[in-house]
């Protein structure tokens, strides 16, 4: 199965936040609402009709941030390897996307090291991996680097920084479609809940005397809050349908370079190819989203590994060396491995597997 590839990145400068872009779409949908609300109901339709836009402009900015505006574009096709840290699928009410996520720690660093960035950095220099965990003129600061580990977010156990990598998975784009159907009921629903409540408040209004004009502006008050109201409880109704619904997660047999890649657990030794992006939906960090290609990568033979014991090679000691030596390997192999692995998406190379001369030929018997 093909990776997918729902969200895009935009260049430098042009990101922007969740609500830069509600206001971006809340602004013309109200005033399409309010005019529609007062050509029915006059100013209360108006007052109702902007309020009941609220939970529209709300999943329609937030959206479009999430696929668009979000993620900013550094390098695409970029390589790492290293050991997986930790895995996860993202299936949480407030964030239901079903990506499911690598936090890949780079080679030649331990998993158990418990190093942060900073004090990786020399160590990753010797194979490009440095770039990961650097900032980049120009780019937001990678004040949130360090939230990347492998261990779950917020823990207070010892932890190892790793690089965030993600395989995208469609749940947001349910969430999205439900929860914007939802919305638009919510609109025309909540416009009638404005309109009955405002209209309630201004049919008393005639025998406030001097008091009428602040009668009338209560009523437009009251119709903007019932509206705007109701128009939340559908998102929201939209929102929790969206999420019980779910979708399909992400998976390593999504983007598996071979058929042992399809299931990748902690402590795997792996080659990732993805697009190198900036999400600047947190504190800062760089990614590789989507992941494109996952191969399984099985170190050297144990028994060769300087430091093991013959006599115990399942001991502690054993274990560790022969950890080292593969991460070791590793690290001095990154640039062909990555090379290798990303050799098969060239152009030239599908060619050349398209060749009737590079095509096996079999015996009719065994065809």
């Amino acid at each position: 199965m093909a990776y997918r590839h729902i969200t895009s990145c935009v260049q430098v400068g042009m990101q922007q936040s969740k609500v830069e872009r509600m206001i971006a779409y809340g602004l013309p949908v109200g005033a399409v609402a309010a005019v529609i609300g007062a050509i029915i109901s006059g100013g209360v339709g108006a007052a109702a009709g902007f309020g009941s836009t609220v939970g529209l402009a709300f999943i329609l900015g937030f959206c479009d941030w999430w696929f668009h505006y979000r993620l900013i574009c550094i390098e695409d096709d970029q390589c790492a390897v290293g050991t997986v840290g930790r895995t996860a699928v993202s299936t949480a009410i407030d964030d239901p996307d079903r990506d499911f996520t690598i936090n890949l720690v780079l080679a030649p660093i331990d998993k158990s090291s418990y190093l942060d960035a900073a004090a990786q950095l020399p160590k990753l220099a010797v194979n490009n991996h440095a770039r990961y965990f650097t900032h980049l003129a120009k780019y937001p600061d990678l004040n949130g680097v360090d939230e990347i580990t492998t261990e779950e977010e917020k823990s207070t156990a010892p932890r190892t920084t790793a690089l965030h990598c993600e395989i995208e998975g469609n749940g947001m784009e349910t969430m999205c479609a439900v929860t914007t159907a939802a919305a638009v009921v919510g609109t025309v629903a909540g416009t009638a809940a404005g309109v009955a409540a405002g209209t309630a408040i201004a049919a008393g209004c005639a025998a406030s005397g001097p008091f009428a004009i602040l009668c009338l502006l209560l009523a437009l008050i009251v119709a903007l809050i019932a509206a705007a109201v109701a128009s939340a409880v559908a998102t929201g109704a939209g929102w929790l349908l969206g999420w019980l619904l779910g979708g399909d997660n992400g998976s390593p047999a999504d983007v598996a370079a071979e058929p042992g890649s399809g299931t990748i657990e902690v402590g795997d030794h792996i080659a990732i190819v993805g697009d190198w992006i900036f999400d600047n939906a947190h504190d800062g960090w760089h990614e590789l989203h989507p992941v494109k290609k996952v191969l399984r990568i099985p170190c050297p033979d144990r028994g060769s590994a300087p430091g093991v014991d013959p006599e115990a090679p399942d001991s502690e000691r054993s274990r560790a060396a022969i950890e080292a030596n593969c991460l070791s390997y590793l690290a001095g192999n990154a640039a062909q491995i990555c090379r290798l692995l990303k050799d098969g998406a060239e152009p030239a190379v599908i060619v050349d597997q398209h060749k009737p001369e590079n095509n096996p030929e079999y015996h009719p018997q065994l065809g």
